[in-house]
């Protein structure tokens, strides 16, 4: 029997979104919309459920979705990107085998708010979910599966590069067993995920108007050298920020830093990069005044956001070839 499932991105609030199952991860602790959903429900934060456990619940008044599904996952300092891909081929196969009632599955999205790249944990996230799909792990009355995604920005970025991705317009709609030239655009359902270590680290402000600047500047440009685009963001990081931001740039095959406002904690971590031997390329606003302890370094000074992307995807194709 031939089966379509359409693929969409919802510019929502997972808890009111109305859905047949609500799939989250327990990372061994909680946090975002994971947390929330367990208070609704009474959980402990700090439930016990090991890396492949699983939980499934009717969903409280307070949550739109009808059944909650719980999946037990590493702690977030190893949950990368290999173990988002398998996150969603289990939640495929797990509401194929206990809720095979289930018309629509709404996932959200893992890793970026933790500091990963986006775009790559929304690949690893289509490539679980065409995993089942060529496994043939899903139940026949499946039509939808949704990623819901709080943030307007975000939501417009996973959809655009949906549309790249998988040529359907704002959502995709995918055949079982998937066309082999889809799943080779998402990597492959064979093949490994996009190794951790082959990431630049950026070190910027993380105010509001640096947003554009990294998602639309900086983030392009390397992804362009063929590396991920990774970052910490202190304001959703829990645990020792200090210890995961060493490892991230002594693991890093370089670091982007935006100089601009003279940020102390952009300044620490590329003095950290220097002292790591991590090549670094810095960049500043035109009107941000260096530091001494930078002047002597080669800067690229910027005036827009499209001069940033234009002069930083030649300095790094220069340096990754």
């Amino acid at each position: 029997m031939s089966q379509n499932i359409r693929i969409e991105v919802v510019n929502d609030d997972a808890l009111r979104f109305p859905t047949d199952v609500l799939v989250l991860k327990h990372a061994q602790s909680s946090l975002g919309v994971d947390a929330k959903v367990k208070k609704l429900l009474g959980l402990d934060l700090n439930m016990a459920l090991e890396p492949g456990g699983q939980l499934i619940l009717n969903g409280p008044p307070d949550l739109s979705a009808e059944k909650v599904v719980f999946l037990g996952v590493p702690a977030l300092p190893r949950f990368g990107y290999s173990q988002i891909r398998l996150f969603a081929r289990r939640a495929m196969a797990l509401v194929g085998t206990e809720l095979p009632q289930a018309r629509e599955v709404a996932l959200t999205l893992h890793g970026a708010g933790y500091g990963l790249d986006e775009i790559a944990c929304f690949d690893a996230e289509l490539a679980g979910l065409l995993d089942a799909f060529n496994l043939g792990t899903i139940s026949p009355s499946l039509e939808r599966v949704l990623i819901i995604e709080a943030d307007v920005g975000r939501a417009d970025r996973l959809r655009g590069h949906l549309v790249e991705t998988i040529d359907g317009g704002m959502s995709a709609d995918i055949s079982v067993p998937p066309n082999r030239d889809i799943v080779e655009k998402v990597g492959g359902v064979s093949s490994d995920a996009t190794p951790e270590h082959d990431h630049a680290f950026v070190a910027m402000p993380f105010a509001g108007r640096f947003e554009d600047i990294f998602h639309y500047g900086i983030a392009p440009s390397v992804r362009a050298a063929g590396l991920l685009c990774e970052r910490i963001d202190q304001a959703k990081f829990t645990g020792d920020i200090l210890a995961r931001m060493k490892a991230k740039i002594r693991s890093a095959t370089l670091l982007v830093a935006d100089l601009t406002d003279a940020n102390p904690n952009v300044y620490l971590e590329v003095g950290f990069a220097w002292a790591a031997n991590v090549p670094t390329v810095l960049v500043h606003h035109q009107e941000t005044e260096l530091k001494f302890d930078v002047q002597g370094q080669k800067c690229l000074h910027y005036a827009t956001i499209k001069e940033l992307e234009e002069n930083l995807t030649a300095e790094l194709k220069g340096l990754v070839d």
